[in-house]
């Protein structure tokens, strides 16, 4: 074979080729090694650790999973595991009689493999993004349709039609498949749905006539269908995407590109260290994760991990592994929500015995979930004795009760001065140390008060009815909007519920208030300054009530005491209503400045009044307020051109004077005629729906499984429209 020589210009141009990438390559790396100065910077390989791009520089499928192993026994074996373990002589009978499920889940392994051999899931979500493009820099999300686009293509090429016995079916499980990638709140994937599909065309499917005899058709629907969805097309999605709801518009999910949040963390990172609002610990998520394993098996804990772990008490705070989400669409300010497990698996005695755990693990487990859910009550007893703010919603009675005053004050004086604040990140903004005073003084800790629990029965009406429950609680008085019936000391006849020293209870909040860790990026740090939003059982909410409540009776007692005056504050939201402009005056000036002893500030440009501009109007707990007419109506204006989504209440008040009655308004997409579709709950919103004004309009058609399905979409803020569900 005769040898093929190059040419002399050729070398050169590949090598000066290659010599160019070898230097932008360098520079990335000098540029990066700048940025990532700071002590506890990212790595981009361990970054969301565990949800990388499997197959487009590897070219392989994650080796835990089941479709990895090449082997239709195993997927069929994970698949019987599903939700439950399965009965073994049932599985070995699925296993040796599923001819046609064995063939349609060939179908899919050989289908998979052609994927990650030839062109990658990484490389098809590549052609369905060809069109977008990002600003450099910038925090975009992908669109919710490109990414259900990619999904539904994905499915189309691994699933026979053999499985759904037809396009009609088939149609129908894609549709809902969109259904879980556009995450609505109220709209999302019901497994209830696909089973009746299936069922009813049960005759039709070859597989399923030939396992229904020794199988429950409705419970190997299910198992199949949770293990296609959520062990299949979500790791998909989790492999691709980072995924998270945005702020306010947290009713449908965002999904953005893993380049671009981790870049977007990495900066939030750095210039939390750079304000030293938290700090680096030593060790790392690993070594805590093994010394937690270690606890799990023998019940001891090393010397190492105990910066989670405080001799003082039982309570054990862990480490939280936490999500990033933008505070709105066009920022790319992030808002912080922490999660961790408390591992509520481990708390029944059976789980023991199957996990081999020693009884001391046990224990400490069952006493940081009932510490847990004593810490919660003793914080909602101080919100119920010191809070001043009101629960943000639009149809809060103490927001009516408010407005008539509002109303009478208008009459009287003629004019009215508002002035709308809102606190820049209430929750970062708390200082630990002031707050744990605050929760001492309020505690008596210095005169070691005790604290009794009692049982709370109480009663209230809702949807028309009346609701009663039984709770405890360290208050003896019902909560908001409830009649008391009964409180006692005792459960049963003879049981007395326990009492706590509030020395004791104060404990356990400072381990919570002071050590609060996180896990980014694989590293661990410590909050310290702030109180991390969505820890267990809504603890940051009440820490940040009892805080803002005590600045409001430092500052704002004047505002709260005088009767020219109304203020309100919901959350971090302050909203003063009054007749006199020096009052208003007064508070602007201090909304402005800030309150420098509670480390607040106010975010000026949200900052809105009418003492020297000419605003009649503002917006406040999703509700538009007129001082010059005195009228009420709903904000519309984050929905516009949105499909309001399901059993979201627009109310609207009629006489601000006499009855201040507010009508609910409830849009929501059914299916009238089924089984799982309550006819009662239909009727309500259909009668809710009618009740809304000449302007309504419906579009009613047949449905799924020949029902009626009803949608309502907003067209403005001022009319509605029906329209034709999709």
């Amino acid at each position: 074979m005769k040898k093929i020589s190059v040419p002399d210009e050729y070398r050169h141009r590949r090598r000066k080729k290659y010599e160019n990438t070898l230097r932008n390559l360098l520079e990335e790396k000098k540029k990066q090694a700048s940025e990532d100065s700071i002590e506890g910077s990212f790595n981009r390989e361990t970054f969301n650790k565990g949800r990388i791009l499997y197959d487009i520089k590897q070219r392989r499928w994650p080796k835990s999973h089941a479709l990895s192993c090449g082997s239709v026994n195993s997927v069929l074996t994970s698949i019987m595991r599903v939700k439950r373990n399965g009965v073994k002589s049932i599985e070995n009978q699925l296993l040796e009689n599923s001819n046609c499920l064995k063939g349609i889940f060939r179908a899919i392994l050989e289908r998979h493999k052609t994927i990650v051999h030839n062109d990658g899931y990484g490389r098809i979500l590549k052609c369905h993004l060809k069109g977008f493009r990002w600003a450099k820099g910038s925090l975009e999300s992908i669109s919710v349709g490109a990414v259900s686009s990619y999904i539904i293509d994905i499915l189309r090429r691994v699933i026979p039609i053999e499985f759904f016995g037809g396009n009609r079916l088939k149609k129908k499980f894609m549709s809902e498949v969109s259904k879980i990638i556009s995450g609505s709140k109220y709209e999302g994937f019901i497994f209830e749905t696909l089973i009746q599909m299936f069922l009813e065309i049960k005759d039709e499917l070859s597989w399923l006539r030939e396992i229904q005899e020794f199988v429950d058709a409705r419970t190997i629907i299910l198992k199949i269908l949770i293990w296609l969805i959520l062990d299949y097309v979500l790791l998909i999605i989790r492999n691709n995407f980072y995924v998270t709801d945005v702020g306010s518009f947290g009713y449908q999910l965002y999904y953005y590109r893993k380049g671009d949040m981790e870049r977007a963390v990495a900066q939030w990172v750095n210039s939390r260290l750079r304000k030293k609002t938290i700090s680096l610990v030593e060790g790392d998520l690993e070594h805590w994760d093994n010394a937690e394993r270690k606890w799990i098996e023998t019940g001891r804990i090393e010397n190492a991990p105990r910066i989670c772990m405080p001799k003082s008490t039982e309570w054990i705070f862990p480490v939280s592994r936490i999500r990033f989400l933008p505070k709105s669409i066009e920022s790319d300010e992030l808002r912080v929500i922490t999660n961790f497990k408390l591992k509520k698996i481990f708390t029944r005695r059976r789980q023991v015995k199957k996990y081999k755990l020693c009884q001391s693990f046990f224990k400490r487990i069952v006493n940081r979930l009932k510490m847990l859910k004593k810490v919660k009550g003793l914080l909602q007893f101080l919100v119920e004795n010191y809070g001043t703010g009101i629960t943000p919603m639009p149809d809060n009675p103490k927001l009516k009760k408010a407005w008539k005053k509002a109303f009478l004050l208008k009459q009287l004086h003629g004019k009215l001065y508002f002035v709308k604040a809102d606190i820049n990140d209430a929750f970062g903004s708390i200082v630990p140390s002031l707050l744990g005073a605050i929760i001492e003084e309020k505690l008596k800790v210095k005169s070691n008060q005790v604290m009794h629990l009692r049982k709370i029965v109480e009663c209230r009406m809702k949807y028309g009815k009346i609701q009663c429950r039984v709770r405890e609680s360290f208050s003896d008085r019902p909560k908001e909007n409830c009649l008391l019936i009964s409180r006692s000391y005792l459960v049963g006849k003879k049981r007395k519920l326990p009492s706590y020293k509030s020395k004791y209870l104060k404990k356990i909040l400072d381990q919570i208030i002071q050590n609060q860790y996180m896990s980014i990026n694989g590293k661990i740090y410590r909050l310290t300054t702030g109180v991390t939003q969505g820890s267990a059982g809504a603890l940051s909410a009440l820490l940040c009530e009892i805080y803002c409540s005590e600045m409001d009776r430092l500052y704002f007692t004047e505002f709260m005491t005088c009767s020219e005056c109304i203020l309100l504050r919901g959350v971090d939201d302050y909203l003063l209503i009054t007749s006199s402009p020096e009052k208003a005056g007064k508070f602007y000036d201090i909304v402005y400045n800030g309150v420098k002893d509670f480390n607040v500030t106010f975010n000026r440009s949200k900052l809105k009044s009418n003492i020297n501009e000419d605003i009649s109007s503002f917006r406040y707990l999703g509700l538009i307020f007129d001082v010059k007419d005195m009228t009420v109506r709903p904000d519309y204006s984050k929905y516009g051109g949105k499909d309001l989504l399901s059993t979201m209440k627009l109310p609207y008040w009629k006489d601000p004077l006499s009855s201040l009655g507010m009508s609910s308004l409830k849009l929501l997409a059914i299916t009238v005629g089924n089984s799982y579709t309550s006819s009662a709950v239909c009727r309500e919103i259909v009668f809710a729906a009618c009740h809304l004004g000449k302007r309504a309009e419906f579009w009613l058609f047949p449905g799924i499984y020949s029902g009626i399905r009803i949608r309502m979409y907003s067209i403005s803020e001022t009319h509605w429209r029906g329209a034709p569900a999709k």
